[in-house]
């Protein structure tokens, strides 16, 4: 393959697309099962964001452990404008609450209580108890 007639801009385009494809390939799959957080049924909340036409989509599934979900205990990925954020989120139906269990933004920095309570819309958690807790799903 000759590169004669490209330019090192559409060279780059082209890297960095095959970069993009192989990691969307990657994430079709996760050593525990099925990645359901791209899933578009999985979205419990859409943010959109202030300074243009961007936003943040919110995924929710429930946490499985030996191929059997975890009661109570939900898979949350943000994916959008604001960065990755992937957080546990404990959800007590009966009593209609819930509490972030801990997370990770961008793949390695930790993120607690403080983070959450400033910078998670009340709506993710709102939603989450509203699609499970009552088996009807919440319009994000």
């Amino acid at each position: 393959m000759t590169l004669k007639g490209r330019t090192p801009t559409m060279l780059a385009i082209a890297a960095m697309s095959a970069i993009g494809g192989l990691a969307l390939a990657q994430d079709a799959d996760d050593p525990l099962g099925e990645r359901r957080a791209l899933d578009p049924d999985a979205i419990v909340h859409v943010q959109p964001m202030q300074d243009g036409p961007f936003f943040d989509r919110w995924y929710a599934w429930p946490l499985v452990e030996f191929d059997e979900p975890v009661p109570g205990l939900f898979n949350v990925l943000r994916d959008g404008k604001s960065g990755e954020l992937s957080a546990t989120l404990a959800v007590d139906c009966e009593a209609r609450t819930s509490k972030w269990e801990g997370g990770v933004r961008y793949g390695s920095e930790m993120v607690g209580e403080d983070y959450f309570a400033t910078r998670v819309p009340a709506e993710v958690a709102r939603n989450i108890i509203e699609r499970h807790c009552t088996g009807e799903p919440a319009k994000p």
